[in-house]
């Protein structure tokens, strides 16, 4: 009798494995935000010269095919390290469109603008961006991967691993010495639309879903202000919420509530003890801001069920 557990224990783990697996992680989507560095080529391997963002948001049509927007600015690290938060240094300039065959798990992109990182993806032509259906040893032939590769194939899969606090399936293109790994759903260890190769001049230092604010991108407001003086509670809630402080409360001091597109769909003022009805939004995440225009008092996600 335990034997014969034993063995369903294994079959039932098995065949979680595999449905964990196969489970497909769609690339294209809104609200995403791609962090890219650039090698300096001065003073070695993880020290950049510069950083910027790709962003999704909104969709477009082209010949009767419908593409979703990225948009493409320079950015700067508060800290210095290139990692967040961060500032915006331009305004953003539509830069790319991206399409998704989640069947077959191919992503197809149109750049817009010259790419420096990337000499293979032709401007103004559809090309295949990723193919993630692919098999230990097939070959990668995609437009990010470098013409003349030594090692275009894949030579090593994990079914699911972590990759900036997300759920992914990462594929390893190359030699045993400077192999490159691109993942489901995210892009490349290089960047979203650079060449993948060893040998390279940008990596993907951050990626993230959601507004601006979640993401650690701040337009000119005080970081250093946040403080945990605030509780919001219930949270996950079917409805209201209420939000308390145990400090003093500077007037005025304005509550958002935005969607993860980072669109703003509530708006009032703090008291010492406030409620925000929350029940006529539909289920999913929110965002909450407390603060004025110059600093960010608290930000907190919200899940409504």
């Amino acid at each position: 009798m335990k034997r014969i557990s034993y063995i369903l224990l294994l079959f039932l783990t098995f065949n979680a494995f595999q449905a964990k697996s196969q489970t497909y992680y769609p690339l294209v989507r809104d609200s995403v935000h791609w962090f890219v560095a650039v090698d300096n080529q001065i003073f070695g391997p993880g020290t950049y010269g510069s950083i910027f963002e790709y962003y999704s948001i909104g969709d477009t049509t082209v010949s009767s095919t419908l593409y979703k927007k990225v948009y493409k600015r320079d950015i700067e690290s508060v800290n210095s390290n290139y990692l967040p938060p961060y500032q915006p240094m331009s305004s953003y300039s539509l830069f790319a469109l991206l399409r998704e065959d989640t069947a077959n798990k191919k992503v197809y992109s149109i750049t817009l603008q010259n790419n420096p990182f990337n000499f293979n993806c032709a401007i103004n032509q559809e090309e295949l961006l990723y193919d993630f259906n692919l098999n230990v040893g097939d070959t990668v032939n995609n437009c990010t991967q470098l013409t003349g590769h030594p090692c275009p194939e894949v030579n090593l899969i994990f079914p699911s691993t972590t990759y900036f606090g997300y759920n992914t399936k990462l594929y390893r293109v190359g030699c045993l010495v400077g192999a490159t790994d691109y993942y489901e759903g995210i892009g490349s260890w290089d960047g979203l639309l650079e060449d993948e190769n060893f040998v390279t001049a940008t990596v993907l230092r951050g990626y993230c879903r959601g507004a601006d604010i979640d993401c650690g991108l701040t337009t000119g407001v005080s970081i250093n202000s946040f403080n945990n003086s605030f509780s919001v509670f219930p949270n996950p809630t079917k409805g209201v919420v209420q939000i308390h402080s145990s400090g003093i409360i500077e007037n005025p001091t304005q509550i958002t509530i935005s969607d993860i597109s980072g669109k703003i769909i509530k708006r009032s003022f703090l008291g010492k003890n406030k409620l925000i009805d929350l029940s006529n939004l539909k289920k999913g995440v929110y965002f909450l801001r407390i603060g004025s225009k110059k600093s960010i008092l608290h930000f907190s996600k919200i899940i409504k069920l």
